[in-house]
């Protein structure tokens, strides 16, 4: 016999009941059509450098689940890329 299956009993906040929102999603975040493929190397430099952006690596090469090295084998990327904020990064995150 098979046990049906509850779902957990999630409290909403009165923001997330407001705006409508879902639990199962993160606030800030939505989906991207990419346009072009400059569009989809801006999105593939933003992803490689965000664990080092975060502290959690100190190049996209020794973050284990990233996709960096394959891009690397395909001669998209050196693998030394990321090592230090490069500077198309910098200028996208700080504006200027």
């Amino acid at each position: 016999m098979y046990k049906k299956w509850k779902s957990p009993i999630i409290e909403c906040s009165s923001s997330r009941e407001r705006k409508r929102e879902q639990t199962i999603w993160q606030r800030r975040f939505w989906e991207h059509r990419i346009r072009d493929q400059k569009d989809f190397f801006n999105h593939m430099d933003y992803i490689h450098y965000n664990p080092v952006k975060h502290g959690h690596t100190a190049s996209p090469k020794d973050w284990k689940w990233s996709t960096f090295k394959k891009y690397v084998e395909q001669g998209w990327y050196e693998m030394n890329w990321g090592e230090c904020m490069p500077s198309d990064l910098m200028e996208k995150c700080t504006g200027e």
